[in-house]
Parts: C-alpha cells; structure tokens; sequence
C-alpha cells in the first residue's frame, strides 16, 4: 500500500508542477510568479500531510481519499487563479495597447510594430508602406456638434481603414484625429497612390447625421515606401509626416506619397537627424529663469527652459528645433526628459537647502494630442517624490484652442493631481473668453509684447490693466514676462501682479550660474 500512495504522491506533484509552469508562462509578471509560488507551496505541504497520515495508517479507505480529495481540491483552486489572474492581465494588456475608443492597437503598440517590420524588412529585403492618416476638420465638428459626433466619425473611419488593409498591414489610432497604417510585402509597391485614391473615395463615402445636417468627412494622407536593403536608411515614418504635412499644405483632402524632391528640407532634415540622437548623446541642458515676486523681489521659483548643444550644428535655438520636434512626433520624448531632469534637479536643489522651491514646464500641444500628459506627470512625481503642488505647467494659448475639448479634459485632470496650470503669452492667440472661462487656470503670463516701453503706451496700460483685474476676478496669479527696464518694473509693481520675470532681474542661467547669483535669501 505504501508503494501505490507514493506514486499517487510523485503523480500529484508533477500535475501540480506541470499547471504552475502553464501559469507563470502565462503571466510573466511578478506578481503572478508570487501567486504561483505559494499556491503551489499549499499544495505540496497539504500532499505531504495527506501523505504522511496515508502512510501512517496504511489504508486505502482513509489515506487515499484524503490525498486525492486534497490535491484535486488545490488544484482546481490553482486553476482559478490562473484564470483570473490571466483575465486581469488581458484586461491590463488591453487598457495599456489598445484605444478605448476604436478598439484598434494605440500609438506605443503601431511603434512597437512598425520596429518589428522593419527589422524583419532589413533582414529579408522587404518593401515597407507606412501611410498617415489625419482626419480633416475633427476640432470643427466637435465645437459645431459635440464630442460624440466627433468621436462617432473617428469610429466610422477606424472600421473603414480596418476593412480595406491587407493582411500584412498593422493600423492603429496614433492619437487625436491620427490614424497609421504599415505593411510589409515581398514586391516592390508601386500602387501606393492607388491605395490612397481608394482609401480617400472610401472616407467620403462616409456620412452620418446630426439633426438636420449630414456630415461628410475627408481625410489627408502622407505616405512613404521603400525597399530595404543595405543603403536604405530612411525613417519611412518621418517620411510619411513629411509628405502629410505637404498633403495639409496643400489644402486637405488629398494624398501625397514620398518624394524627397519636393518634400525635403536640408536644414530641417539635419535637426531632425540629430535630434533623434541629442537625448542619448547627453546634448540637452537644462536652463532657469528665476520669477520675482512683486514687492519683496524674492526669487523662489523658476521657469524650466531647454537649450540644445548639438555635437554635429553647434547651438541651435529652440525657436528653431522645437517646432522640427513638434512636427516629427520627437517632442513627447523630450518633454519626459525635460521633466525628469527638472525634478531630479528640484530634490537636488532640496537637498542644498535652496532657495528654489517651484519650477514651472512648458508642455507642448503636440504632446496633450499624443501623450497622456496627466499620467505622464503622476508617474513621474511618485517617481521623483516631489509633491505636485511645487510644479506648474505651462501651455500656450494656441495649442488650448486647437483641441479645447482635450485640451479641459487633460488640465483638469492635472489639478486634481495638484499640478497648477498657467496659460502662456496670454493676449497673442486671439484669446476668446469663452475658452478662459471653461480652463483650469492658476496662473496668466502676460507676454512680452505687451510690456516692451508700456510706459510710453497708454493702450498698452490699459490692456495689461485690464488683464490684470480680470486674472483677480478669476483667482488666478498674473505673471509678466520679458520686463528690461526700471520704466516697465515701477509700472507693473502699481499694477497689482504676482511675478516679474525678464533680463532686467536675470537672462535664463545654467544651474551653477543661477545658484551662485541668488544664494540663501534669494533676493534680487
């Protein structure tokens, strides 16, 4: 008796083996091998027992039962786990990989694919299509007739690009109003044009209504092909923007394939280059301009400001690669640089005992339509442990109202984390105060073109004033930028603003060059 209970003991451990592997294949996360590991030391202690009271009364009637009763038991309670821990990773997998709207792969899982083609393409020779797609004139609908409407059409257009790719082809939302295609084939593609003639026809056939009006949507597409082999060094989705851009250009609703001899811009092709290597080449340096506060002309906050050093063309001014960075996509990577650098330096300052203690960022447009900013800024706030209050974002009035929906949706979700929000170069974007009223704002920047000789002008006094008093009214903060001389500080000090900021207290410094100007009181 004691021989058959041994083999059901060595067979019960290599089931229970045997379903633990499954299970740790299937999740691969720690916290599914932890799972694993102590399910599968239950069962094997609860065999052991089973096992030692079978073998202590050596009887089938008592001992066998228990072991097997036992070890199904725990097994089947195993193989629950397995399937709800497998069901709440697909659920994760989904939420991380896939737009909730369309249900097709998001912006992280089209790069992931689109690496994997073209390394397939350059080991086998392969030709590669990547096609962009922006859906024309979304902002318009969704003021006209709402979100819903705008994101029922994002749905229609997604179903149509699913149906007519290929099978080789991957498509996913990139972000906003952005749809990617790339697809591999073993011929060389040369009805490309054909394809965007098609998908175009297609788009317009599209029409759904909204009360009394019928809305028919066209799209813009930029496209880019090639054959991989030794020489090809062309990043086809770089390409792909270009020649959507150039589709924008040229007034929507048509699209434009590759061609480098209309396309491409030496300059900007050089920036664009290199600032795909300036994070991992360690080009970027960060620069603070210290804010004074009215009044006292204490310094304790500053605004974060990029400058780029590049290994191959010199100092290039921001006025310059950021908007190469914006149209290309690179600035979402940047803008993380810039915010993790900027908080290590933060805890860095705190260690010193510094008289900093609030930084405000600039956050592209590019990257709300893109980049999931409030998730972004959480993560790296617990990652850097600084507490969001001692943060400000800054946005610009332009990039709000080119997607006012997103644009409330993202700001408010970044208040609520503690992050204050201020809305950049105020009075140059055409402000409409029916947008001032609906944004989370903490904090109104003035711009420069406002101030510039504001004691000679007595419209100029009127505006800022104005300005100012409605700032007050709204609980915001008003900070003045690009102040030079006494004449304009006397002024804006009458005024009733928060800040002052500008070269008559401090150009924008490097770190060492700012903590040896403003040491312990940090006063001007």
């Amino acid at each position: 008796m004691n021989i058959i209970a041994w083999c059901i003991f060595m067979i019960t451990i290599m089931s229970c083996y045997s379903i633990v592997i499954v299970m740790e294949h299937l999740l691969q996360e720690k916290i599914g091998n932890r799972i694993n590991r102590f399910f599968v030391g239950v069962t094997l202690l609860t065999i052991s027992v089973s096992m030692m009271y079978a073998i202590k009364f050596n009887t089938i009637q008592v001992g066998f039962p228990v072991l097997i009763t036992f070890s199904l038991l725990l097994q089947g309670v195993l193989a629950i786990g397995v399937w709800l821990s497998k069901k709440k990773n697909d659920s994760v997998d989904k939420l991380s990989n896939y737009d909730r709207l369309t249900t097709l792969p998001n912006r992280s899982s089209f790069f992931h694919r689109y690496d994997e083609i073209i390394h397939r393409a350059h080991e086998e020779k392969l030709s590669v299509i990547c096609i962009l797609f922006d859906v024309d004139h979304v902002m318009w609908i969704n003021e006209t007739f709402g979100r819903r409407a705008g994101d029922e059409l994002l749905k229609k257009i997604a179903g149509k690009l699913q149906r007519c790719s290929s099978p080789n082809a991957f498509v996913a939302r990139i972000g906003g109003n952005r749809f990617g295609y790339v697809c591999y084939t073993s011929k060389i593609a040369l009805n490309v044009k054909d394809y965007l003639v098609k998908m175009q026809e297609s788009v317009n056939n599209i029409s759904f209504s909204q009360g009394q009006f019928t809305i028919q949507p066209t799209i813009s597409i930029g496209a880019s092909v090639a054959t991989f082999d030794t020489n090809q060094t062309e990043d086809l989705f770089i390409c792909a923007e270009r020649a959507l851009h150039f589709a924008k250009e040229k007034g929507r609703n048509n699209g434009q394939v590759y061609d480098p001899a209309i396309h491409y811009n030496e300059r900007e092709h050089q920036i664009l280059l290199e600032l795909k290597q300036a994070i991992k080449r360690e080009e970027f340096t960060l620069y603070f301009q210290p804010l004074v506060t009215e009044g006292t002309f204490e310094v304790n906050k500053a605004e974060t400001l990029l400058r780029w050093n590049s290994e191959q063309l010199g100092h290039v001014s921001p006025a310059e690669f950021i908007p190469v960075a914006e149209k290309y996509g690179l600035i979402v990577d940047i803008t993380e640089w810039v915010i993790c650098s900027a908080f290590q330096q933060l805890n860095e300052w705190d260690k010193a005992h510094y008289i900093i203690q609030s930084l405000s960022i600039n956050i592209s447009s590019v990257h709300f339509q893109y980049g999931d900013v409030s998730h972004m800024m959480e993560k790296l706030a617990t990652q850097f442990d600084i507490d969001p209050t001692r943060i400000e974002i800054e946005i610009t009035e332009t990039s709000v109202m080119k997607n006012i929906d997103e644009a409330v949706q993202a700001l408010h979700k970044l208040r609520a984390l503690g992050f204050r929000v201020a809305l950049d170069d105020f009075g140059t974007g055409l402000s409409s105060l029916n947008y001032l009223q609906q944004l989370p704002i903490d904090n109104l920047k003035i711009d420069r073109s406002f101030v510039q000789h504001i004691d000679q002008d007595n419209k100029k006094q009127v505006i800022v004033e104005t300005i100012i008093r409605l700032a007050q009214h709204l609980g915001a903060e008003v900070t003045v930028e690009g102040v030079e001389t006494k004449q304009e500080v006397d002024f804006l000090q009458a005024s009733g603003c928060n800040y002052l900021q500008g070269y008559y207290f401090s150009k924008p410094l490097p770190v060492k060059e700012l903590m040896d100007r403003y040491q312990a009181k940090g006063l001007v």
